[in-house]
């Protein structure tokens, strides 16, 4: 059954909460649940790779040496989930293990198709992934990290192998864009499902934003935006609700309350970032200002 719409509620517990970050444990239970006769291929393992934890790759000697791919670069020593996650899936299927390749093609076809097109942004949370996307007995995949070609041992034939940069794995928005792909789903569809996305496209222009009389006008990201007595008030804290959307933030008043401050640590939270309820620059970059 495809998910077209996020829901983030765990379809089952998730019994490795001590490697696992619960993003990836909904990822896989998403892909089970979307294609019957999978199996999971598992997440942690203690060996070099994004596999096993940050910190028990650096405990290996690799991250001094510079030998673990998963932790060399700074992007994956970065964020709340690098040391103490694995940051990888492997998804089996038990068709292509006796040599019936047509239902893993299908899902390593459309993670190739969207790394290929720039301007499909949903698989920048990965750094790579292997699966077969044919009928031979080449193994396909791709670098999102490097945009390259790359292709692993045999054993990808009959699963695909995911690598999220360290700093998404516990990210569900992240896991949702992934998810969309691997569902057959189409980037405006996803687009239109994100935070204050306001539900599908419409062909004629949204009305413009009510700004309550008197707020005072500051562009998105132009300063800091903390929770103080009196409420520090102004459009940019019209924009951030908005944004958000009121399930969180509340109504829309451009008034930087508790309200406001708790949505915030909610965000913060989903994109990995500093939990603080303070909006300042990685909050405004995450949102695209």
């Amino acid at each position: 059954m495809v998910l077209t719409t996020p829901d983030f509620a765990l379809p089952s517990p998730n019994p490795r909460r001590d490697n696992t970050t619960d993003a990836v444990w909904w990822l896989r239970c998403q892909l089970l649940a979307l294609q019957a006769g999978t199996q999971d291929g598992g997440t942690y393992a203690n060996k070099k790779g994004f596999h096993n934890k940050g910190k028990q790759c650096k405990d290996l000697g690799a991250y001094n040496s510079g030998t673990d791919y998963s932790i060399r670069q700074a992007i994956n020593r970065a964020g709340s989930w690098w040391r103490d996650f694995s940051s990888a899936h492997d998804w089996t299927f038990t068709n292509a293990q006796g040599g019936n390749y047509s239902t893993i093609a299908l899902y390593t076809k459309r993670l190739m198709d969207a790394a290929l097109d720039s301007s499909d942004p949903r698989l920048d949370a990965l750094y790579e992934f292997y699966g077969q996307a044919d009928t031979d007995s080449h193994v396909e995949g791709w670098n999102e990290w490097e945009e390259r070609d790359v292709t692993s041992d045999s054993s990808h034939l009959w699963h695909i192998h995911t690598s999220f940069l360290r700093k998404f794995c516990g990210d569900f928005w992240q896991m949702w864009a992934i998810y969309t792909v691997l569902s057959g789903q189409t980037k405006a569809h996803w687009l239109s499902t994100l935070p204050g996305a306001g539900g599908p496209p419409v062909e004629t222009p949204p009305p413009p934003i009510q700004v309550p009389s008197g707020l005072p006008v500051h562009a998105p990201g132009s300063r800091t935006l903390r929770n103080v007595t009196p409420d520090t008030k102004g459009t940019d804290v019209l924009f951030l609700q908005k944004f958000i959307g009121p399930t969180r933030c509340g109504p829309a008043d451009g008034g930087y309350g508790n309200k406001t401050e708790s949505g915030v640590r909610w965000y913060q939270g989903i994109r990995g970032i500093k939990v603080d309820g303070i909006a300042g620059p990685q909050v405004w970059r995450n949102i695209g200002v």
